[in-house]
C-alpha cells in the first residue's frame, strides 16, 4: 500500500493523485499470486458486499476495499517485513479515517485461504 495522508481536496487531481491512480491500475492488472487468489474469494460480492481491488484512498492504495462498509483487506508479503512501523502508521491513519483494516499474510492466503475468507467474513459481519 502506498503511503501519505488521507485528505481529499476539491481541486484538480495532483500529480501524486494521478501517479497513485496509474499505479493502482497497473497493480490491478498485475496482482501477486496471493492477491489473485484472495480476489477469487472477494470478487462478485461473494461475501455479500462488493469489494474492489487496488483502490486509492487518499494517499494510499488499498489491496481490497469495500467502500460501503469502509473495510480494507491488505495482503502483506515479504516486502512488508521491512515496513512494519510504516505499515502500522498507515493502518492507524486509515482507522482514524473510519476504516477497519484486516491484514493477512501472503503465506496465510496461499496455505489457508478458507481461514482467511472466514476472517474477512467476520470483519464484514462486524461492520454491517
Amino acid at each position: 500500500m502506498a503511503s501519505a495522508n488521507i485528505t481529499h481536496s476539491s481541486s484538480a487531481p495532483s500529480e501524486r493523485a494521478l501517479l497513485l491512480k496509474r499505479r493502482a491500475r497497473f497493480m490491478r492488472h498485475h496482482p501477486t499470486a496471493s492477491e489473485y487468489r484472495l480476489w477469487l474469494v472477494l470478487s462478485g460480492s461473494k461475501l455479500g458486499v462488493p469489494f474492489r481491488r487496488q483502490v486509492v484512498i487518499g494517499d494510499f492504495i488499498a489491496d481490497f476495499c469495500c467502500k460501503k462498509l469502509k473495510l480494507i483487506v491488505e495482503v502483506d508479503g515479504g516486502y512488508h517485513e521491512h515496513r512494519v512501523r510504516l505499515d502500522a502508521a498507515r493502518v492507524r491513519k486509515l482507522q482514524r479515517a473510519g476504516y477497519a483494516v484486516v491484514v493477512v499474510s501472503h503465506e496465510a492466503v496461499m496455505a489457508r485461504l478458507e481461514s482467511v475468507a472466514k476472517c474477512v467474513w467476520a470483519a464484514v459481519e462486524a461492520r454491517r
